[in-house]
């Protein structure tokens, strides 16, 4: 049994020639090509301004992570977010060298993803660098136990991630602040 068809072709062909819009054989309107044209120029725009945002990095300024930590001692991670901000104390903004402010990296360290159990990764670690002005980016890790411990530095350029330079100093936690001032003796000479 034949019913009428569910689609009938001609009714649709009566809408569509209805609808406004590009015809097949009609130029494009004016309007679409300031479009296109505008696109363009704001890509082109896009891609110099990026290369300049390299360019106005400050190579003083340097975004200091939270350090990994290894080992046993549960001390060793009350530390770990703490760290950044005993770099800032030693490279302070009078000097040739500073930091960002700790608590604002460490926000925009967590919205990025890095907590007590993660890690940023290093294409992360120097995106973030980089939106905060950052020229240098440092990393580093502590391990160790509380009689001893092993803390090691990597500074990196920033967009590139070229290693700069690298330092570690050893001794006990209870002498952290200690071993930071010593860190950061050391890697300003990499500047």
């Amino acid at each position: 049994m034949a019913g009428p068809p569910l689609v009938d072709p001609d009714a649709i062909r009566a809408a569509m020639a209805e609808q406004p819009g590009p015809r097949p054989g009609r130029r494009p309107s004016l309007g679409w090509l300031l479009g296109v044209g505008l696109l363009a120029v704001s890509l082109v725009y896009a891609w110099f301004r990026g290369g300049e945002s390299a360019a106005n990095l400050d190579h003083r300024l340097v975004l200091v992570l939270p350090f990994e930590t290894t080992g046993a001692d549960p001390a060793l991670q009350q530390w770990r977010e703490r760290i950044p901000a005993l770099f800032a104390a030693e490279l302070t903004p009078d000097g040739p060298v500073r930091t960002t402010d700790p608590d604002i990296s460490l926000v925009a360290w967590r919205l990025r993803g890095g907590s007590h159990e993660a890690d940023l990764p290093m294409a992360s670690a120097l995106t973030l660098a980089e939106e905060m002005g950052a020229g240098r980016l440092l990393m580093g890790r502590l391990a160790g136990e509380t009689q001893l411990v092993l803390m090691t530095t990597t500074l990196y350029n920033v967009p590139g991630g070229h290693v700069i330079g690298e330092a570690y100093v050893e001794g006990p936690l209870d002498s952290l602040p200690f071993l930071v001032a010593r860190l950061a003796t050391r890697l300003r000479f990499r500047w």
